[in-house]
């Protein structure tokens, strides 16, 4: 603790999202914020499909049983904040959902643990990721920090947090990917202006050599005028007029010599890279076939849902819990269940080959499936008709011995089987 003291005397931490800047707010022309991302798309669907999927999932409080199984805690008050109501604003989904939109956007989602005289878990209470953030007091103690003040301290704090550089606090993802947004909107802005403006292009119109130069407050009545006749969707082809000295030049470069709509689709996939999800569940079919989108789903739940759930499953055992749980018998657990039932024939036809070579009980089974254990099934089955080969060659030497008048000498195993047949 003192070698930590010393290090909070010489160095000041820096927060991610607030002195720390990783690229520039502003890229291809835009500025680029959480809110202002939320506008893309891909980043909307993105932040959706993940805190909406894990919201969805049932996370209920469980004993461990002996010798195995465990027992949903219905009735605690942890299990009642967990899977119904997180406090009396929010439904156990919203915080869900909530908490884990601000650390997919911001790195990091904070709640309030409000706890009775005993020091019980009575509510959650989501607070704004841009207004906090985690430091340490001239103590080394760890504190969470809103407009300059420690106010919540950090076993009252629960922490929802993503990659990160200490372990304390996740990298602002949006300003680490300000770059793929900011390219993304800016592609998204320049096709509203082009449709807005009914595809009129950009002119200069200019006066000919022998033409009457017209006045600066002509210029811009000519200027006014144009916009107004041939600007907008519902102007779209309309004729105009140019007298003998004046010329227009259209300022224009197609939208295919820019690439734009592969261009845009790109940007789809850049996006969501970012976020680890696959591009079939942004409604990105290209490269989606009838084999290989089941297996991309479930790769979308063990590489992109799998670790914010086991960090919120982890964070709930540390703070929820607390270490006088040491010996693990209260838990919480998120069950992922439900997102593979369209593979479920492949899952029970595995369990089937396992329990049919003595692999797994029934029990091993149903644990697997969150199920409790039946009497009787910690007994490990393996199919008679299975033996080693120099078993199946003495039971049949032995079988042909046996009978009246029967040679001594060995028989071969094929011969055995010959005869049997």
């Amino acid at each position: 603790m003192n070698l930590i003291k010393q290090l909070v005397n010489l160095v000041k931490r820096e927060q991610p999202g607030s002195e720390r800047a990783y690229v520039s707010p502003r890229q291809a022309g835009v500025y680029v914020d959480e809110d202002r991302a939320l506008t893309n798309a891909a980043v909307w669907g993105c932040v959706r499909i993940i805190s909406e999927t894990i919201a969805s999932l049932p996370w209920r409080a469980h004993r461990k049983l002996e010798p195995r199984g465990s027992q949903v805690l219905g009735d605690s008050a942890l299990d009642y904040i967990l899977h119904v109501e997180a406090n009396p604003e929010q439904s156990a989904f919203s915080f869900r959902e909530t908490i884990l939109g601000h650390a997919l956007l911001w790195g990091n989602g904070y709640a309030e643990i409000e706890r009775d005289s005993a020091g019980r878990v009575y509510n959650l209470w989501t607070m704004p990721a841009d207004k906090w953030h985690a430091d340490r007091t001239a103590d080394g103690r760890l504190w969470y920090i809103t407009q300059g003040q420690p106010v919540v301290e950090s076993g009252n704090m629960f922490h929802l947090k993503g990659l990160g550089f200490d372990g304390i606090s996740g990298y602002p993802v949006i300003s680490m990917a300000a770059r793929s947004v900011g390219l993304g909107m800016a592609l998204d802005s320049m096709a509203a202006n082009t449709f807005q403006n009914g595809g009129f292009p950009g002119l200069i119109i200019s006066q000919k050599e022998n033409g009457k130069a017209l006045s600066p407050e002509g210029v811009d009545n000519l200027i006014k005028s144009f916009e107004k006749r041939f600007q907008g969707p519902s102007n779209a082809n309309k004729v105009g007029y140019l007298d003998a000295s004046l010329s227009a030049t259209v300022l224009e470069m197609p939208l295919t010599d820019l690439q734009f709509l592969e261009s845009r689709k790109f940007q789809i996939s850049e996006i969501a890279r970012w976020f680890r999800v696959p591009p079939h569940k942004l409604d990105d079919l290209d490269r989606a076939t009838f084999s290989n989108i089941e297996h991309q789903s479930l790769e979308f739940v063990t590489d992109a849902l799998v670790p914010w759930i086991t960090r919120l499953e982890s964070e709930a055992q540390i703070k929820l819990i607390g270490r006088n749980n040491r010996m693990g018998r209260i838990y919480t657990k998120i069950s992922t269940n439900a997102l593979v039932r369209g593979d479920i024939k492949s899952r029970y036809d595995a369990y089937a080959v396992l329990r049919d070579r003595g692999v797994l009980s029934a029990n091993d089974i149903r644990e697997l499936e969150d199920m409790n254990p039946v009497e009787g099934g910690d007994e490990y089955l393996v199919q008679s008709q299975m033996m080693p080969q120099d078993m199946l060659r003495e039971h049949f030497s032995k079988s042909v011995s046996d009978e009246p008048g029967a040679q001594t000498q060995p028989t071969e195993p094929a011969a055995s089987l010959r005869a049997v047949k």
